[in-house]
């Protein structure tokens, strides 16, 4: 087996670390071999969750409490 040439290590790169992966559930490669599987599943259920909840709450009209203390409010930016 040839060893690859510099034009295609970039690709490979990218391929082996940062590609989500749908045979492994949309988790780069990398992840998976780090163990990190569980806790990135987790941690999308919960953005999913919070996300349904949202929607709840606007649909019912009410209003909406930005999560872990967040502020929706907009950062100025000095122009000075």
């Amino acid at each position: 087996m040839k060893k690859p040439d510099n034009k295609s290590a970039p690709t490979l790169i990218k391929y082996n670390n940062e590609r989500l992966s749908s045979m492994i559930g949309n988790i780069a490669p990398k992840d998976k071999l780090k163990g990190r599987k569980e806790q990135i599943f987790k941690e999308r259920n919960r953005k999913l969750e919070a996300a349904r909840e949202t929607r709840k709450l606007k649909r019912r009209g009410e209003k909406i409490q930005p999560p872990n203390g967040q502020n929706n409010k907009k950062k100025v930016l000095s122009t000075r």
